[in-house]
């Protein structure tokens, strides 16, 4: 191929030559980059947890707005074969969760009704009414992580929640 040095480009063509090349390639730009968010903002919405508004253990909390959620996290849970508090052996790998529902007002008395569930989902129990100046009892296996949900509660009630 022989190039000729002394080519030179109209300025007419010039143009063209740009309208044809470099509008579409930003338009390919800009539809990758739509593209890209898009992948990016689904993921997030798909990956996105609400949070607990309370960690276990979590006592005399207000209960003002339904649902109120309760939470373990990875730190909180007895992972090792022990008790820390008693340093005893833990028995079966379970543990007893505890909810106590209080009320300030003497003349009313307080209720609650909770559900417990594993953070993964997978197990739901309830749910449960729980009264004042009675402790809810449930005995849970130490392989998940828990939860308690507040469904309804009466006006005013504190709660507290814990693992013995």
């Amino acid at each position: 191929m022989i190039f000729n040095k002394s080519l030179t480009v109209s300025p007419i063509h010039k143009k063209t030559v740009v309208k044809h090349i470099h509008k579409p390639l930003k338009i390919n730009i800009m539809k990758k980059l739509i593209l890209a968010l898009f992948v990016i903002a689904a993921i997030t919405a798909l990956n996105n947890k609400t949070f607990a508004q309370y960690a276990i253990p979590s006592y005399d909390v207000p209960v003002i707005a339904d649902p109120t959620t309760f939470e373990e996290t990875a730190t909180q849970s007895t992972t090792s074969g022990f008790n820390l508090i008693s340093a005893n052996p833990a028995s079966r790998g379970e543990r007893k969760v505890n909810v106590r529902v209080i009320d300030n007002d003497m003349q009313t008395t307080a209720s609650s009704t909770i559900e417990i569930y594993s953070l993964d989902e997978s197990i739901t129990y309830g749910p449960y009414t729980v009264y004042e100046e009675t402790t809810f009892e449930l005995l849970l296996t130490e392989e998940y992580e828990w939860g308690v949900r507040v469904l309804a509660a009466s006006e005013g009630c504190e709660m507290s929640v814990w693992f013995d």
